[in-house]
Protein backbone atom coordinates (compact mmCIF):
# COMPACT_ATOMS: atom_id res chain seq x y z
CA UNK A 1 0.00 0.00 0.00
CA UNK A 2 1.73 3.33 -0.92
CA UNK A 3 2.08 5.11 2.42
CA UNK A 4 1.07 8.94 0.82
CA UNK A 5 -2.14 7.99 -0.90
CA UNK A 6 -3.95 9.91 1.46
CA UNK A 7 -2.17 13.17 0.36
CA UNK A 8 -2.75 12.87 -3.22
CA UNK A 9 -4.95 15.48 -4.93
CA UNK A 10 -7.62 13.77 -7.45
CA UNK A 11 -6.29 15.49 -10.48
CA UNK A 12 -3.44 17.48 -11.88
CA UNK A 13 -3.70 20.99 -12.77
CA UNK A 14 -1.69 21.64 -15.95
CA UNK A 15 -0.03 24.58 -16.68
CA UNK A 16 3.68 26.50 -14.95
CA UNK A 17 4.65 30.08 -14.21
CA UNK A 18 4.56 32.14 -16.93
CA UNK A 19 6.16 35.83 -16.88
CA UNK A 20 3.10 37.33 -19.07
CA UNK A 21 0.87 36.10 -16.10
CA UNK A 22 3.00 37.03 -13.05
CA UNK A 23 3.18 40.65 -14.51
CA UNK A 24 -0.96 40.35 -14.24
CA UNK A 25 -0.42 39.12 -10.93
CA UNK A 26 1.45 42.22 -9.88
CA UNK A 27 -0.66 44.54 -11.15
CA UNK A 28 -3.31 42.99 -9.58
CA UNK A 29 -2.05 42.44 -6.00
CA UNK A 30 0.96 44.94 -5.43
CA UNK A 31 1.40 47.37 -7.88
CA UNK A 32 4.84 48.01 -7.32
CA UNK A 33 7.89 47.04 -8.89
CA UNK A 34 9.98 46.50 -5.52
CA UNK A 35 7.19 43.45 -4.87
CA UNK A 36 9.40 41.27 -7.31
CA UNK A 37 12.83 39.89 -8.55
CA UNK A 38 13.40 37.95 -11.96
CA UNK A 39 13.87 34.62 -13.67
CA UNK A 40 13.59 34.61 -17.33
CA UNK A 41 11.48 37.62 -17.07
CA UNK A 42 9.18 35.63 -14.35
CA UNK A 43 8.38 38.28 -11.70
CA UNK A 44 8.68 36.44 -8.56
CA UNK A 45 8.29 38.20 -5.16
CA UNK A 46 10.74 39.05 -3.15
CA UNK A 47 9.91 37.09 -0.22
CA UNK A 48 8.55 33.47 -0.46
CA UNK A 49 6.40 31.14 1.85
CA UNK A 50 8.80 28.70 3.44
CA UNK A 51 6.56 25.95 4.61
CA UNK A 52 9.09 23.67 6.44
CA UNK A 53 6.64 23.87 9.42
CA UNK A 54 2.97 23.78 8.03
CA UNK A 55 1.29 20.66 7.11
CA UNK A 56 -2.79 19.64 6.09
CA UNK A 57 -5.36 19.57 8.36
CA UNK A 58 -4.64 22.71 10.28
CA UNK A 59 -6.64 26.10 8.77
CA UNK A 60 -4.30 28.59 10.25
CA UNK A 61 -2.00 27.19 7.89
CA UNK A 62 -4.25 27.43 4.78
CA UNK A 63 -5.84 30.60 5.78
CA UNK A 64 -2.29 32.10 5.91
CA UNK A 65 -1.16 30.98 2.64
CA UNK A 66 -4.26 32.05 1.29
CA UNK A 67 -3.94 35.73 2.70
CA UNK A 68 0.18 35.66 1.29
CA UNK A 69 -1.22 34.08 -1.99
CA UNK A 70 -3.64 36.82 -2.84
CA UNK A 71 -1.59 39.70 -1.26
CA UNK A 72 1.48 39.64 -3.55
CA UNK A 73 3.70 36.75 -2.00
CA UNK A 74 3.90 33.95 -5.37
CA UNK A 75 6.77 32.07 -4.24
CA UNK A 76 6.07 28.81 -2.36
CA UNK A 77 8.98 26.87 -1.29
CA UNK A 78 8.01 23.29 -0.16
CA UNK A 79 9.96 19.54 0.27
CA UNK A 80 8.90 16.09 0.36
CA UNK A 81 9.80 15.87 3.80
CA UNK A 82 8.44 18.88 5.01
CA UNK A 83 5.37 17.72 7.53
CA UNK A 84 6.09 13.94 6.23
CA UNK A 85 4.47 14.86 2.53
CA UNK A 86 1.68 16.73 4.09
CA UNK A 87 3.07 20.45 3.30
CA UNK A 88 3.22 19.92 -0.19
CA UNK A 89 -0.54 18.45 -0.02
CA UNK A 90 -1.52 21.27 2.00
CA UNK A 91 -0.41 23.67 -0.75
CA UNK A 92 -2.20 21.44 -3.45
CA UNK A 93 -5.48 22.02 -1.37
CA UNK A 94 -5.23 26.10 -1.46
CA UNK A 95 -4.03 26.07 -4.95
CA UNK A 96 -6.97 24.06 -6.00
CA UNK A 97 -9.77 25.76 -3.79
CA UNK A 98 -8.04 29.73 -5.46
CA UNK A 99 -7.55 27.99 -8.74
CA UNK A 100 -11.07 26.91 -9.21
CA UNK A 101 -12.04 30.32 -7.49
CA UNK A 102 -10.77 32.21 -10.05
CA UNK A 103 -9.15 34.43 -7.12
CA UNK A 104 -5.58 33.29 -8.88
CA UNK A 105 -3.74 31.01 -11.83
CA UNK A 106 -1.98 28.62 -11.92
CA UNK A 107 0.53 30.39 -13.99
CA UNK A 108 0.70 33.42 -11.51
CA UNK A 109 3.02 31.17 -9.03
CA UNK A 110 5.91 29.80 -8.71
CA UNK A 111 6.29 26.41 -6.62
CA UNK A 112 9.35 25.15 -5.62
CA UNK A 113 9.99 21.86 -3.73
CA UNK A 114 13.11 19.48 -2.68
CA UNK A 115 13.92 15.84 -2.74
CA UNK A 116 16.37 13.90 -1.47
CA UNK A 117 15.59 13.20 2.77
CA UNK A 118 13.86 9.87 3.60
CA UNK A 119 12.21 9.95 6.95
CA UNK A 120 8.94 9.30 8.12
CA UNK A 121 6.85 7.30 5.29
CA UNK A 122 9.76 7.48 2.82
CA UNK A 123 11.58 4.99 5.41
CA UNK A 124 8.72 3.00 5.54
CA UNK A 125 8.26 3.02 1.62
CA UNK A 126 12.43 2.45 1.30
CA UNK A 127 12.49 -0.56 4.17
CA UNK A 128 9.67 -1.83 2.56
CA UNK A 129 10.71 -2.18 -0.81
CA UNK A 130 14.51 -3.24 0.32
CA UNK A 131 12.68 -6.56 2.50
CA UNK A 132 11.93 -7.36 -1.27
CA UNK A 133 14.94 -6.57 -2.82
CA UNK A 134 13.47 -3.65 -4.43
CA UNK A 135 15.26 -0.88 -3.06
CA UNK A 136 16.83 2.10 -4.35
CA UNK A 137 20.22 2.94 -5.32
CA UNK A 138 23.40 4.72 -3.94
CA UNK A 139 21.13 5.39 -0.60
CA UNK A 140 23.59 6.95 2.40
CA UNK A 141 22.25 5.54 5.73
CA UNK A 142 23.21 8.64 7.48
CA UNK A 143 21.56 6.99 10.84
CA UNK A 144 18.57 5.24 11.77
CA UNK A 145 15.75 7.72 11.03
CA UNK A 146 17.75 9.84 8.52
CA UNK A 147 18.41 8.16 5.57
CA UNK A 148 19.15 10.09 1.96
CA UNK A 149 19.47 9.65 -1.76
CA UNK A 150 19.30 11.94 -5.01
CA UNK A 151 20.23 8.83 -7.51
CA UNK A 152 17.53 8.89 -10.32
CA UNK A 153 15.28 5.68 -9.54
CA UNK A 154 14.40 7.39 -6.10
CA UNK A 155 14.40 11.09 -7.49
CA UNK A 156 12.08 9.08 -10.46
CA UNK A 157 9.99 7.75 -7.27
CA UNK A 158 9.53 11.45 -5.29
CA UNK A 159 8.43 13.34 -8.16
CA UNK A 160 5.69 12.22 -9.24
CA UNK A 161 4.53 11.69 -5.66
CA UNK A 162 5.81 15.25 -5.51
CA UNK A 163 3.55 16.24 -8.26
CA UNK A 164 0.62 13.92 -7.40
CA UNK A 165 0.40 15.54 -3.58
CA UNK A 166 0.95 19.43 -4.71
CA UNK A 167 -1.74 18.26 -7.48
CA UNK A 168 0.30 19.86 -10.68
CA UNK A 169 1.64 18.34 -13.56
CA UNK A 170 4.64 20.66 -13.88
CA UNK A 171 6.45 22.10 -10.85
CA UNK A 172 8.28 25.13 -11.62
CA UNK A 173 11.84 24.58 -9.85
CA UNK A 174 13.17 21.21 -8.25
CA UNK A 175 16.26 21.12 -5.82
CA UNK A 176 18.29 18.35 -4.25
CA UNK A 177 17.92 19.08 -0.78
CA UNK A 178 20.95 19.13 1.16
CA UNK A 179 22.76 16.32 -0.74
CA UNK A 180 25.62 16.83 1.38
CA UNK A 181 24.36 14.20 3.59
CA UNK A 182 26.63 12.26 1.32
CA UNK A 183 29.57 13.94 2.68
CA UNK A 184 28.43 14.15 6.29
CA UNK A 185 28.48 10.27 6.44
CA UNK A 186 31.70 9.62 4.29
CA UNK A 187 33.27 12.33 6.75
CA UNK A 188 31.75 10.30 10.07
CA UNK A 189 33.33 6.95 8.50
CA UNK A 190 36.20 8.31 8.22
CA UNK A 191 36.62 8.55 4.00
CA UNK A 192 39.17 10.37 2.48
CA UNK A 193 37.99 13.32 1.53
CA UNK A 194 39.21 13.26 -1.96
CA UNK A 195 37.48 9.74 -2.63
CA UNK A 196 34.35 11.31 -1.63
CA UNK A 197 34.36 14.39 -3.30
CA UNK A 198 35.19 13.16 -6.55
CA UNK A 199 31.73 10.61 -5.53
CA UNK A 200 30.11 13.24 -4.77
CA UNK A 201 30.00 14.91 -7.91
CA UNK A 202 29.73 12.36 -10.02
CA UNK A 203 25.90 11.79 -8.33
CA UNK A 204 24.96 15.04 -8.73
CA UNK A 205 26.35 14.94 -12.45
CA UNK A 206 23.60 11.90 -12.88
CA UNK A 207 21.14 14.03 -10.93
CA UNK A 208 21.94 16.22 -13.10
CA UNK A 209 20.98 14.68 -16.25
CA UNK A 210 18.16 12.96 -14.73
CA UNK A 211 16.57 16.45 -14.23
CA UNK A 212 17.01 17.63 -17.63
CA UNK A 213 15.22 14.52 -19.02
CA UNK A 214 11.99 15.96 -17.45
CA UNK A 215 12.62 18.82 -17.70
CA UNK A 216 12.16 18.01 -22.07
CA UNK A 217 9.19 16.35 -20.94
CA UNK A 218 7.44 19.35 -19.36
CA UNK A 219 7.67 18.09 -15.94
CA UNK A 220 9.52 20.64 -14.68
CA UNK A 221 10.72 23.77 -15.43
CA UNK A 222 14.03 24.43 -13.40
CA UNK A 223 16.35 22.62 -11.00
CA UNK A 224 19.39 23.24 -8.62
CA UNK A 225 20.55 22.94 -5.21
CA UNK A 226 19.38 23.66 -1.71
CA UNK A 227 22.59 22.84 0.79
CA UNK A 228 23.73 24.20 3.89
CA UNK A 229 26.79 23.72 3.13
CA UNK A 230 27.54 26.11 -0.17
CA UNK A 231 28.44 29.38 1.82
CA UNK A 232 30.83 27.87 4.16
CA UNK A 233 34.38 27.49 3.86
CA UNK A 234 35.79 25.65 0.64
CA UNK A 235 38.11 23.62 2.92
CA UNK A 236 35.60 22.07 4.71
CA UNK A 237 35.17 18.29 4.36
CA UNK A 238 31.20 18.91 3.26
CA UNK A 239 31.45 21.68 1.31
CA UNK A 240 29.49 22.36 -1.25
CA UNK A 241 30.86 24.08 -4.63
CA UNK A 242 28.49 26.26 -6.02
CA UNK A 243 31.39 26.46 -9.07
CA UNK A 244 31.96 22.69 -9.94
CA UNK A 245 27.95 22.43 -9.52
CA UNK A 246 27.83 24.67 -12.07
CA UNK A 247 30.31 23.37 -14.55
CA UNK A 248 28.37 20.31 -14.10
CA UNK A 249 24.97 21.34 -15.65
CA UNK A 250 27.28 23.03 -18.44
CA UNK A 251 28.67 20.00 -19.10
CA UNK A 252 25.46 18.01 -18.94
CA UNK A 253 23.86 20.73 -20.94
CA UNK A 254 25.98 20.20 -23.69
CA UNK A 255 26.22 16.46 -23.71
CA UNK A 256 22.42 16.60 -24.35
CA UNK A 257 22.91 19.41 -26.91
CA UNK A 258 20.32 21.94 -25.19
CA UNK A 259 20.57 25.28 -26.08
CA UNK A 260 20.42 26.51 -22.22
CA UNK A 261 20.54 24.72 -18.77
CA UNK A 262 17.62 23.97 -16.62
CA UNK A 263 19.80 24.52 -13.36
CA UNK A 264 18.77 28.25 -12.60
CA UNK A 265 17.96 28.22 -8.71
CA UNK A 266 19.83 27.40 -5.52
CA UNK A 267 18.99 27.57 -1.88
CA UNK A 268 21.09 28.24 0.99
CA UNK A 269 21.12 29.93 4.66
CA UNK A 270 21.39 32.87 5.39
CA UNK A 271 21.20 35.76 8.25
CA UNK A 272 22.49 38.76 10.47
CA UNK A 273 24.76 35.55 12.06
CA UNK A 274 25.83 33.71 9.21
CA UNK A 275 27.48 35.88 6.43
CA UNK A 276 28.76 33.18 4.58
CA UNK A 277 26.85 34.10 1.41
CA UNK A 278 28.42 37.42 1.31
CA UNK A 279 31.89 36.81 3.35
CA UNK A 280 33.54 33.60 2.38
CA UNK A 281 35.21 34.06 -1.12
CA UNK A 282 34.23 29.90 -1.57
CA UNK A 283 34.36 30.33 -5.57
CA UNK A 284 37.09 31.31 -7.18
CA UNK A 285 37.42 34.75 -5.10
CA UNK A 286 33.74 34.73 -5.28
CA UNK A 287 31.32 34.42 -2.54
CA UNK A 288 27.74 32.72 -3.49
CA UNK A 289 26.24 35.70 -3.94
CA UNK A 290 28.70 37.05 -6.59
CA UNK A 291 28.88 34.00 -7.97
CA UNK A 292 25.34 33.60 -8.33
CA UNK A 293 24.56 37.35 -9.39
CA UNK A 294 27.49 36.92 -12.42
CA UNK A 295 25.89 33.42 -13.75
CA UNK A 296 22.48 34.47 -13.55
CA UNK A 297 21.03 32.31 -10.73
CA UNK A 298 18.23 32.48 -9.25
CA UNK A 299 18.72 32.64 -5.28
CA UNK A 300 16.40 31.55 -2.28
CA UNK A 301 17.30 32.29 1.37
CA UNK A 302 16.39 30.26 4.46
CA UNK A 303 16.66 30.62 7.55
CA UNK A 304 16.88 34.30 7.58
CA UNK A 305 15.11 34.84 11.13
CA UNK A 306 16.66 31.58 13.16
CA UNK A 307 20.54 32.80 13.79
CA UNK A 308 22.91 29.99 14.76
CA UNK A 309 25.19 31.75 16.83
CA UNK A 310 29.05 31.39 16.73
CA UNK A 311 29.35 29.78 20.40
CA UNK A 312 26.23 27.77 19.77
CA UNK A 313 22.39 28.30 20.17
CA UNK A 314 20.06 29.63 18.10
CA UNK A 315 18.79 33.06 18.09
CA UNK A 316 14.99 34.10 16.58
CA UNK A 317 15.44 37.19 14.96
CA UNK A 318 12.04 39.16 15.58
CA UNK A 319 10.90 41.07 18.45
CA UNK A 320 7.30 40.61 19.91
CA UNK A 321 5.42 44.16 20.51
CA UNK A 322 3.70 44.98 23.45
CA UNK A 323 4.60 42.46 25.68
CA UNK A 324 6.42 44.41 29.03
CA UNK A 325 8.69 41.45 30.39
CA UNK A 326 8.26 42.37 34.14
CA UNK A 327 4.44 42.39 33.50
CA UNK A 328 4.45 38.86 32.13
CA UNK A 329 6.90 37.51 34.57
CA UNK A 330 4.78 38.81 37.44
CA UNK A 331 1.65 37.02 35.53
CA UNK A 332 3.61 33.76 35.50
CA UNK A 333 4.26 33.55 38.70
CA UNK A 334 0.84 34.60 39.75
CA UNK A 335 -0.36 31.63 37.92
CA UNK A 336 2.39 29.62 38.82
CA UNK A 337 0.55 29.85 42.39
CA UNK A 338 -2.58 28.87 40.99
CA UNK A 339 -1.68 26.19 39.04
CA UNK A 340 0.11 24.11 41.84
CA UNK A 341 -2.33 24.96 44.39
CA UNK A 342 -5.00 23.31 42.45
CA UNK A 343 -2.62 20.36 41.29
CA UNK A 344 -2.03 19.80 44.68
CA UNK A 345 -5.27 19.78 45.86
CA UNK A 346 -6.29 17.40 42.91
CA UNK A 347 -4.05 14.51 43.39
CA UNK A 348 -4.71 14.75 46.98
CA UNK A 349 -7.98 13.96 45.87
CA UNK A 350 -7.97 11.89 43.35
CA UNK A 351 -4.83 9.80 44.89
CA UNK A 352 -2.35 10.72 42.02
CA UNK A 353 1.78 10.26 43.29
CA UNK A 354 4.78 9.86 41.63
CA UNK A 355 4.23 12.14 38.72
CA UNK A 356 7.45 13.90 38.64
CA UNK A 357 6.53 15.97 34.82
CA UNK A 358 3.35 18.46 35.14
CA UNK A 359 3.44 21.98 33.97
CA UNK A 360 4.09 22.86 37.07
CA UNK A 361 7.29 21.40 36.99
CA UNK A 362 8.03 22.49 33.46
CA UNK A 363 7.62 26.23 35.01
CA UNK A 364 10.04 25.76 37.60
CA UNK A 365 12.62 23.83 36.21
CA UNK A 366 12.73 24.93 32.50
CA UNK A 367 11.18 29.01 32.85
CA UNK A 368 14.53 30.00 31.77
CA UNK A 369 16.38 26.46 29.93
CA UNK A 370 14.16 27.11 26.13
CA UNK A 371 17.20 29.04 24.03
CA UNK A 372 14.39 30.56 21.85
CA UNK A 373 10.32 30.68 21.73
CA UNK A 374 10.62 28.34 18.85
CA UNK A 375 12.77 26.04 21.44
CA UNK A 376 9.53 25.95 23.50
CA UNK A 377 7.34 25.64 21.03
CA UNK A 378 9.17 22.38 19.54
CA UNK A 379 9.66 21.08 22.74
CA UNK A 380 5.44 22.17 23.67
CA UNK A 381 5.34 19.28 20.30
CA UNK A 382 7.61 17.18 20.96
CA UNK A 383 7.75 16.70 24.59
CA UNK A 384 5.69 18.61 26.84
CA UNK A 385 2.42 18.11 25.42
CA UNK A 386 2.38 14.15 24.95
CA UNK A 387 4.05 13.46 28.45
CA UNK A 388 0.76 15.94 30.08
CA UNK A 389 -1.52 14.19 27.72
CA UNK A 390 -0.55 10.96 29.38
CA UNK A 391 -1.40 12.63 32.95
CA UNK A 392 -4.66 14.18 31.90
CA UNK A 393 -5.28 10.68 30.70
CA UNK A 394 -4.92 9.38 33.69
CA UNK A 395 -7.18 12.10 35.93
CA UNK A 396 -9.90 11.54 33.79
CA UNK A 397 -9.78 8.11 34.72
CA UNK A 398 -10.17 8.71 38.17
CA UNK A 399 -12.13 11.89 37.95
CA UNK A 400 -15.65 9.76 37.88
CA UNK A 401 -17.33 13.24 38.79
CA UNK A 402 -15.61 15.49 36.38
CA UNK A 403 -14.57 17.70 39.56
CA UNK A 404 -11.11 18.50 38.41
CA UNK A 405 -10.67 17.28 35.48
CA UNK A 406 -11.99 19.89 32.68
CA UNK A 407 -11.12 22.66 34.97
CA UNK A 408 -7.25 21.49 35.02
CA UNK A 409 -7.01 20.80 31.16
CA UNK A 410 -8.32 24.76 31.11
CA UNK A 411 -5.62 25.90 33.71
CA UNK A 412 -2.96 23.71 31.37
CA UNK A 413 -4.44 25.71 28.49
CA UNK A 414 -3.73 28.97 29.92
CA UNK A 415 -0.53 28.39 31.38
CA UNK A 416 0.96 26.81 28.04
CA UNK A 417 0.08 30.57 26.38
CA UNK A 418 1.19 32.13 29.61
CA UNK A 419 4.64 30.92 29.19
CA UNK A 420 4.78 31.57 25.74
CA UNK A 421 3.91 35.03 26.23
CA UNK A 422 6.60 35.53 29.37
CA UNK A 423 9.11 33.90 27.19
CA UNK A 424 8.04 36.54 24.38
CA UNK A 425 8.89 39.05 26.27
CA UNK A 426 12.15 37.88 27.75
CA UNK A 427 13.72 37.19 23.84
CA UNK A 428 12.24 40.12 22.75
CA UNK A 429 14.11 42.62 25.10
CA UNK A 430 17.09 40.29 24.68
CA UNK A 431 17.01 41.07 20.84
CA UNK A 432 16.00 44.71 21.37
CA UNK A 433 19.91 46.14 21.02
CA UNK A 434 20.07 44.20 17.75
CA UNK A 435 17.07 46.15 16.34
CA UNK A 436 18.38 49.60 17.77
CA UNK A 437 21.93 48.93 16.24
CA UNK A 438 20.34 48.04 12.82
CA UNK A 439 18.71 51.16 12.95
CA UNK A 440 21.68 53.51 13.01
CA UNK A 441 23.15 51.25 10.13
CA UNK A 442 20.86 52.81 8.11
CA UNK A 443 17.62 55.11 8.91
CA UNK A 444 15.09 53.45 6.51
CA UNK A 445 15.18 51.01 9.27
CA UNK A 446 14.09 53.19 12.00
CA UNK A 447 9.73 52.26 11.99
CA UNK A 448 10.58 48.75 10.72
CA UNK A 449 10.50 45.65 12.95
CA UNK A 450 13.18 43.30 13.39
CA UNK A 451 11.75 40.82 11.40
CA UNK A 452 11.33 43.15 8.59
CA UNK A 453 14.68 44.96 9.24
CA UNK A 454 16.20 41.44 8.84
CA UNK A 455 15.03 40.31 5.67
CA UNK A 456 15.52 44.06 4.31
CA UNK A 457 19.55 43.91 5.02
CA UNK A 458 19.59 40.46 3.30
CA UNK A 459 17.46 41.43 0.34
CA UNK A 460 20.15 44.42 -0.12
CA UNK A 461 22.60 42.60 -1.02
CA UNK A 462 23.56 41.72 -5.08
CA UNK A 463 22.89 38.26 -5.62
CA UNK A 464 20.05 37.88 -3.76
CA UNK A 465 17.01 37.37 -4.73
CA UNK A 466 13.78 35.94 -2.70
CA UNK A 467 14.00 35.31 0.92
CA UNK A 468 11.66 32.24 2.25
CA UNK A 469 9.59 33.25 5.58
CA UNK A 470 8.05 31.16 7.70
CA UNK A 471 4.71 32.66 7.74
CA UNK A 472 2.14 30.13 9.33
CA UNK A 473 0.11 32.80 10.95
CA UNK A 474 -1.70 35.63 9.76
CA UNK A 475 -0.04 37.85 12.32
CA UNK A 476 3.04 36.72 10.41
CA UNK A 477 1.86 37.39 6.48
CA UNK A 478 0.87 40.71 8.02
CA UNK A 479 4.32 41.24 9.35
CA UNK A 480 6.22 40.41 6.28
CA UNK A 481 3.72 42.06 3.32
CA UNK A 482 5.04 45.73 3.82
CA UNK A 483 7.90 44.43 2.49
CA UNK A 484 7.01 43.87 -0.97
CA UNK A 485 6.42 48.00 -0.94
CA UNK A 486 9.47 48.75 0.36
CA UNK A 487 12.69 50.20 -1.23
CA UNK A 488 16.12 47.87 0.40
CA UNK A 489 18.46 50.04 2.36
CA UNK A 490 22.12 50.61 1.51
CA UNK A 491 24.30 47.67 3.44
CA UNK A 492 27.73 47.35 3.19
CA UNK A 493 29.07 43.30 4.67
CA UNK A 494 31.22 46.00 7.03
CA UNK A 495 28.10 47.14 8.36
CA UNK A 496 26.84 43.59 9.30
CA UNK A 497 29.90 41.99 10.79
CA UNK A 498 29.44 41.22 14.39
CA UNK A 499 25.87 42.08 14.85
CA UNK A 500 25.54 38.64 16.81
CA UNK A 501 24.13 39.22 20.59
Amino acid sequence: MDPFADLYQLTLTPSYCRKENTTEYFERTTSTTSAYTELDGIKISRIGFGSYRIARGNPVFAQSLEMSLRSGVNLIDTSSNYGDGSSEALIGDVLRKLIRAKKIKREEVFIVTKIGYIQGRNLQLVEEKEKYGDGFSEITYYDTNCFHCISPDFLEDQLERARNRLGLFTIDAVLLHNPEYFLMDREKHNVSQEKSIAEYYDRIERAFAFLESKRKLGIIRYYGISSNTFPISHSSYTYTSLNRVYTIAEKVRESEKLDSSGFRVIQFPANLYETGFITEKNNHGLSIAEFASKNNLFTLVNRPLNAMKKKGGMDRLAIYEGKDLQLMNSILSEFYSKLKDFQEKMFTSLGIENEDFTFVSVIESYKDKFGTVEHYKQALNYSIIPQLKKLLARAERLDKSKEFYEAYMDLLNEGIVKLGDYLDAKFSTKMQPLLERLRQVDSSLSNKTLSQASVLVLLSFKGINSVLVGMRRENYVRDMLPILKLQTPTIKKEDIKGLEI
